[in-house]
């Protein structure tokens, strides 16, 4: 072997340490290429157009705009303009989320740029923008929702990636294309669902062939079909796999999971499944383990899991003139539009009792229509949970009740047992399960 020229004994010579010095070079000085090379690679989405007739415009972008000198090489003013702004910041569009897209758990969004020339006339030049990955990294490269103080994420793994330099096309975009995102939505939306699409995502290519005078991003939903929509959940609300991050003042990005506890019944809900076609749904049918075999019927039926474990939860709903929809739908909008999936995980019961701290604290009314705490208890108990002015008066009963050992959650609306606003200030809140005692402290600011 020639590599044994240069090691004697078990020594590398200095001659193989050169080849090797001269290796690592070449690597460093062809490494952006590589990184270019798998960002193309890896990309997922192809650009579809025309964009749909009966595309809904429900986002428009101000428009970048320069004169015709300054729109090419060596400036590329319009491009640049678009580049470095938040074309896509935050706009609210939760008047287009419909109940029927609550109950499937989603809403795609087709995004595309508008590049079409102002002034310039050439037929040489054809503006093209790159759509840079969702890198989930909570800055500029990130493609996110806020949905009542919640972050609810792009779900759709075909557009996401490690690389901030990926793509999640294999080429660049024209006029007229378009890529979907698909957005996670929340059952219940109280005030707003606003969109970010990144700072540095959309991306304007810039050379002698491409660029142009005029940039605007545009975004547009598709109106979902006519039918019934299946909506699984569990009937007593338990808490998201992410909770409140309490350094950020945010909820963490929701799974679509909900924990149980091994065991113990656990009650599921259907009650958020609708029908857009004025038909009635006549019939519920669950499957606990996605094995194919409906396991029960109605509308809160309740199951035992009998090992730990993560299990998938389809629901079949069919309503008064034979129409069907079952959630086993997927995060990728390219593979299916159906409803979302549950995905139960079972655990053990909790080691020991506990109450947490509430998330969003501070609780602002006007920004988030509830705030959630979180106990664990791990015998069956009467339980009481009670919210109390720092002075000791009642303000709200929260939980007066019989509950089962196991993980739980209860929401409060910032408002006493009359249905009053309570005033800004500091409160408590208590809890009692069996010999089980504690209170922690929450701030409500109006």
């Amino acid at each position: 072997m020639e590599i044994k020229k240069f090691i004697i004994k078990g020594k590398i010579t200095g001659r193989l340490k050169m080849k090797l010095k001269k290796l690592s070079h070449i690597l460093y000085l062809i490494s952006p290429i590589l990184l270019y090379f798998v960002s193309t690679v890896i990309a997922k989405v192809t650009p579809n157009t025309p964009i749909p007739s009966n595309a809904i415009l429900i986002y428009n972008s101000k428009e970048y705009i320069c004169s015709s000198y300054y729109a090419g090489a060596p400036y590329y003013n319009a491009a640049d303009l678009c580049e470095n702004d938040w074309p896509v910041a935050w706009p609210d569009i939760s008047q287009y989320i419909t109940a029927a897209h609550r109950a499937q758990g989603f809403i795609d969004i087709l995004l595309t740029i508008d590049m079409t020339f102002k002034v310039i006339t050439s037929t040489t030049v054809t503006p093209t923008v790159n759509i840079r990955v969702d890198s989930d990294n909570r800055g500029n490269y990130d493609l996110m929702a806020n949905a009542d103080g919640g972050l609810y994420d792009n779900i759709d793994p075909d557009t996401k990636g490690y690389s901030e330099e990926s793509m999640i096309t294999p080429s660049t975009m024209k006029t007229g294309e378009y890529i979907t995102l698909r957005f996670a939505v929340p059952p219940e939306i109280n005030y707003y669902y606003k969109v970010f699409l990144g700072q540095k995502n959309i991306d304007p290519y810039q050379s002698s062939t491409s660029y142009s005078d005029f940039y605007q991003v545009k975004i547009y939903t598709l109106p979902l079909s006519i039918g019934p929509y299946a909506c699984p959940d569990i009937k007593v609300a338990r808490r998201y796999l992410s909770e409140y991050d309490s350094t950020a003042r945010a909820f963490k990005i929701p799974e679509l999971y909900r924990y149980v506890t091994v065991n113990k019944p656990v009650t599921f809900d259907a009650s958020r499944s609708v029908d857009t076609s004025g038909a009635t749904i006549t019939k519920y049918e669950w499957d606990f383990n996605n094995d194919g075999i409906y396991d029960a019927e109605g509308i809160s039926p309740t199951y035992i899991y009998k090992v730990i474990g993560t299990y998938t939860v389809i629901l079949r709903v069919t309503n008064s003139d034979g129409q069907i929809s079952i959630s086993n739908g997927s995060n990728r909008s390219s593979v299916s539009s159906a409803p979302l999936p549950l995905t139960v995980i079972v655990v053990f019961a909790p080691a020991e009792d506990k109450l947490y701290q509430n998330g969003p604290n501070p609780f602002i009314p006007s920004k988030n229509s509830k705030t959630i705490i979180n106990y664990d208890i791990i015998t069956n108990e009467h339980v009481t949970l009670n919210i109390y002015t720092v002075s000791g008066e009642l303000v709200r009963r929260l939980i007066d009740e019989p509950k089962s050992a196991g993980l739980w959650s209860v929401e409060w609306d910032g408002n006493n047992d009359a249905g009053e606003n309570v005033a800004s200030g500091i409160y408590i809140y208590h809890i009692k399960a069996g010999s089980f005692n504690d209170t922690k402290k929450m701030a409500v600011v109006r």
